[in-house]
């Protein structure tokens, strides 16, 4: 049902659509389904309280996406053409 829904509602729509994951998203003609940084820092937060390490992937990868919203940050302040010398 969800996936009828899902898919009659997108009827006419071709590109990427950002979501959390939900599988009803996935084979949709013309639909390219990509996740959001917020939910991926989540499954990483929970990998590293699972497994606590001083340094592992989890980490790293949090620290990236750490920067990552530094620079959104700093970016909102700017013009499109200052963006683009980020």
């Amino acid at each position: 049902m969800a996936r009828r829904c899902s898919k009659s509602f997108l009827t006419g729509f071709s590109g990427y659509l950002q979501c959390d994951g939900y599988s009803v998203y996935e084979n949709i003609d013309n639909i390219i389904p990509v996740g959001c940084w917020a939910h991926a820092r989540r499954k990483l937060h929970d990998a590293l309280t699972a497994q606590p390490k001083k340094t592992c992937k989890a980490t790293v990868a949090l620290n990236y996406i750490q920067s990552l919203y530094a620079i959104e940050k700093k970016s909102k302040l700017l013009t499109p053409e200052e963006r683009q010398h980020l």
